[in-house]
């Protein structure tokens, strides 16, 4: 077992090796220079001639591809070796790779910005129904991307298949219960949609708590079980 097994962090040391550590992550995305001008172009591209909802597509994938690129370097390069020999704990290692997914998604609600923009210059939608979509879209993707890092951590790379494949299995199932029993959702969406605009502040707070919680939650398990792994 490697150094790297130390679990117990003394007062200021995350914090002193943290930086190092988030260095090195944003160092392993540099092969992303590359595909991030044709990313960008594509996206413009969508917002102009189909509006935000195509153009958060791309923003996601490529925010989604950023998110597990630390994760995915590790699996690929055996960079859990590499950690084991430097001044660095497990912990602060998740910490890192964690902030480089969060800040990926941010990255990405930024970006929606000038998508409602191009949006309303090529279609004359409006700008603050464009951006309301596109924060609400990439906002439920990122529930989808936080319960799927721990399962990369615990099961490797070929987790997201499985994942995937379950995600699309379950929607596959919802929709073929719906037709046949002729029931619609358990929570009628217009109602809900409804009862958001009435209560809109309260509706951002529930799931902002809801957004934080889930992140909180992937990050702590993630910690447990890259504490756990025999490297």
């Amino acid at each position: 077992m490697s150094s790297l097994t130390s679990t117990t962090i003394t007062p200021g040391r995350q914090g002193s090796t943290l930086a190092p550590m988030l260095l090195l992550d944003i160092a392993n995305l540099a092969s992303w220079r590359r595909a991030a001008p044709v990313i960008v172009v594509a996206m413009a591209g969508m917002a102009w001639s189909s509006g935000v909802q195509m153009a958060v597509l791309m923003l996601y994938v490529g925010s989604a591809f950023m998110a597990f690129n630390p994760f995915t370097m590790d699996e690929r390069y055996r960079l859990p070796l590499l950690y084991g020999g430097l001044p660095v704990t497990r912990r602060t290692v998740i910490t890192s790779h964690y902030l480089i997914a969060v800040g990926a998604l941010a990255m990405a609600m930024v970006l929606v910005v000038p998508c409602a923009l191009l949006s309303h210059a090529g279609l004359g939608l409006d700008i603050g129904e464009e951006i309301r979509i596109g924060l609400l879209t990439i906002t439920g993707a990122s529930v989808v991307l936080a319960p799927a890092l721990p399962l990369v951590i615990r099961f490797g790379v070929k987790a997201l298949s499985y994942a995937y494949l379950g995600v699309l299995g379950l929607f596959a199932g919802l929709a073929m219960l719906t037709k046949l029993t002729g029931l619609g959702p358990v929570v009628p969406l217009k109602s809900l949609a409804a009862w958001a605009e009435t209560y809109l502040l309260a509706a951002v707070s529930i799931l902002a708590l809801a957004v934080v919680g889930i992140w909180v939650a992937s990050y702590l398990v993630s910690v447990r079980w890259f504490e756990a792994k025999d490297l």
